[in-house]
């Protein structure tokens, strides 16, 4: 979890008391004067120069309004230190709140292909698939449509993936320009579904960024803050495959999701954070929602795990009943936060949901990942 720079904090800038100061300068001449004339009554300074009574006049108050500029120095220089401090944590915060437009999301899994079925997922809950188990102790959520045996469960999820892509109200009957692809997955399953796509004279103008973990989501963030989108029917694409390895006593889920990332779009995607073993669960969540700019924590949150459920479960992304381990597996796979920000979206974006926070493991760094998807800002 990245630190929140909180320097400018510490630097504490107390006003200067004028009034004290006038007082010093009074007192320490009246001092003076005493001294002077009692020092005068004993005839100690007789037949001293005039320099002298104008030092010893003048050397309190100078020793006084020297303290009082050392004073205001530093003050100014604590002041420009905490301008600085500030001005750094502002383009800090800049940088963190940056999010992605999303127009639409789609997800193609164990739950079928049709989207009416994701966009209701959270609130019609069906059956959830029976878990496929043949010479492995990692059963699979199997997408159920899957047919052509001549490719791979890979390669027919990226096709099957294509197909909704060119379904979508984002893209059907109309004239997209996609710009460029972050894809998920090997060059076989990108191929799979450009071919598709192409063929409907959706080839993107740019090369494709292939992509291997949540970690790259900034990349992609800052992609976009660097090249925005200019017109309406311009677009980047998300997308990818997730097929996980066998995991002793987990269950794996066939999955492929897609996120339309446009300019009008109504719903945004906020930076992540990774949760590390001796980090506050509770501390990154609020960290997350003031990413995304909210006043307070999402009412909606949904985790991919019991586990994640379990992790977050005292903190702003605390869920009890949306825990989706039986639609899209327990296993911690590179995909399954792009699958949580998926389903995260598809509910939003149909439900009017003002935000929903969403958490899932990390299988590289063995730790946990969260992150919150909201209404886009004004800019």
């Amino acid at each position: 979890m990245k630190t929140v720079p909180r320097l400018s904090y510490d630097i504490v800038i107390k006003p200067i008391r004028f009034r004290k100061w006038f007082t010093v300068f009074i007192s320490s001449s009246a001092l003076t004067g005493f001294a002077l004339k009692f020092f005068l009554a004993q005839n100690y300074f007789d037949g001293k120069p005039w320099s002298f009574w104008l030092l010893a006049v003048a050397l309190p108050f100078l020793i006084c309004l020297m303290a009082l500029l050392t004073v205001i120095l530093v003050q100014q220089f604590k002041l420009q230190q905490k301008e600085l401090l500030q001005e750094y944590e502002q383009q800090w915060w800049q940088y963190q709140q940056a999010c992605l437009p999303v127009k639409e999301a789609i997800i193609v899994g164990s739950a079928g292909k049709e989207q009416i079925i994701w966009k209701n997922l959270l609130i019609n809950k069906p059956e959830p698939a029976a878990a496929y188990s043949i010479n492995t102790t990692s059963p699979i959520l199997r997408c159920p449509y899957l047919m052509d045996e001549i490719l791979t469960r890979e390669e027919m999820l990226s096709k099957g993936l294509a197909f909704k892509f060119l379904e979508a109200d984002s893209v059907k009957d109309k004239q997209i320009e996609i710009l460029t692809i972050f894809w998920l997955g090997n060059q076989t399953t990108y191929q799979q579904f450009l071919d598709i796509i192409a063929s409907e004279n959706l080839k993107p103008t740019h090369k494709p960024h292939f992509i291997n973990s949540i970690d790259e989501l900034d990349q992609i963030i800052d992609f976009y803050k660097k090249q925005p989108i200019k017109q309406a029917n311009q677009m980047l694409l998300v997308a990818g495959v997730s097929l996980p390895e066998p995991v002793t006593g987990k269950i794996r889920a066939e999955t492929s999701f897609a996120w339309c990332i446009q300019k009008e779009a109504d719903y945004a995607v906020y930076r992540s954070e990774i949760l590390k073993p001796q980090e506050e669960a509770s501390t990154l969540a609020t960290q997350v929602v003031e990413y995304a700019q909210l006043k307070e924590p999402p009412k909606l949150n949904i985790s991919m795990s019991q586990q994640s459920t379990e992790k977050f479960n005292s903190s702003a992304l605390h869920t009890v009943e949306h825990s989706l381990e039986n639609y899209f597996g327990d296993v911690n796979c590179k995909a399954q936060p792009f699958i949580a920000i998926s389903q995260a979206l598809i509910h939003c974006i149909n439900h009017a949901e003002a935000a929903c926070g969403w958490s899932c493991g990390d299988v590289e760094k063995e730790a946990y990942v969260a992150g919150v998807i909201a209404k886009k800002q004004p800019a």
